[in-house]
């Protein structure tokens, strides 16, 4: 029996197989934020954030289904202090969205690219 657990841990067998990354797209479409989710997989409590270095500007959706264009006026994202998205005024740089996806905790962070996805 000794032999089978060192056997075991040898080959790794007491640890989940990794996560695979979240696919997705992000850009502007007038005033409005349009994420797209390309994964097969729902993301749950999706926290969508504009340039998280700082603070960012964020907010938290119920669920963008698998192959879903979700699509908001970007002013409905806020920074800590409750001031709003300003997208004619400020520049997105960076693109994060925190989700559960399959029962994990995953994060999918993207430069940000100008134009439709």
């Amino acid at each position: 029996m000794r032999y089978l657990l060192i056997v075991c841990l040898m080959a790794g067998c007491s640890s989940a197989p990794e996560p695979t990354p979240m696919l997705g797209a992000v850009g502007f479409e007038g005033l409005n934020l349009v994420v797209v989710n390309s994964d097969v997989r729902p993301w749950v409590d999706a926290t969508l954030t504009i340039n998280p270095e700082g603070g960012g500007y964020s907010v938290t959706v119920p669920e963008i289904r698998a192959g879903e264009r979700y699509s908001m006026p970007a002013a409905n994202l806020s920074n800590a202090a409750g001031e709003r998205f300003q997208p004619l005024r400020l520049k997105p740089v960076t693109f994060r969205v925190t989700a559960t996806v399959e029962g994990r905790p995953l994060t999918w962070t993207t430069p940000f690219t100008y134009g439709t996805p």
